[in-house]
């Protein structure tokens, strides 16, 4: 009977299609679980950058929702939501949130294709010293939750000076090791 040939070619096909799609859901899911088992935090930073990802990275002292746009040696330049840039330092974030199902810095190294200009070698005090001569308005998150706002006028090798918008105004003198975050505030 020919018609029962087509039935069972039918449901052999099916059944074929329906063992592939199974298996490609095993694949996912080992895939997925070995670039978790092989993932280091600065790969992850950087995979969600070049994906343009909105991350939420969470520190001590807030959450901030945006795109990280430059992973520096000691740092993340984040471009928020809210359309603000904020720096923060790797070593006080705490978590980095994505969408359900993204697996981030599995191990792999750049792309073949990465251009140079795509790798940043900076550190924060040389992103904050090239900011400096334009007189940012910042917030500084430093140690013990402090935070200082003001005009950013110097960074040096270890320090940064804020002229604070206090009556009179005063100079605050503020360690790198202290800071943990850095706000531009206006336009960013």
């Amino acid at each position: 009977m020919p018609g029962d040939d087509l039935d069972h070619l039918d449901a052999w096909i099916a059944e074929a299609k329906a063992d592939e799609a199974a298996s490609a859901r095993v694949r996912e899911r080992w895939l997925t679980q070995q670039a978790g088992e092989q993932a280091r935090f600065a790969l992850v930073l950087s995979d969600a950058a070049a994906r343009g990802l909105t991350v939420r990275v969470r520190t001590a002292a807030a959450a901030h929702a945006g795109r990280i746009a430059v992973v520096g040696h000691d740092f993340v330049e984040l471009r928020t939501t809210r359309g603000s840039t904020v720096l923060v330092l790797t070593r006080a974030i705490a978590v980095v949130d994505t969408a359900a199902g993204t697996a981030l810095g599995g191990g792999r190294e750049p792309d073949d294709d990465t251009k140079e200009e795509d790798v940043v070698s900076e550190w924060l005090a040389d992103r904050l010293a090239d900011a400096a001569p334009d007189r940012p308005m910042v917030e500084l998150q430093v140690a013990g939750g402090e935070r200082v706002v003001g005009e950013l006028r110097a960074v040096g090798v270890d320090v940064a000076t804020v002229r604070t918008g206090s009556s009179p105004p005063a100079e605050c003198y503020v360690p790198l090791t202290s800071v943990s975050e850095v706000t531009f505030l206006g336009s960013g």
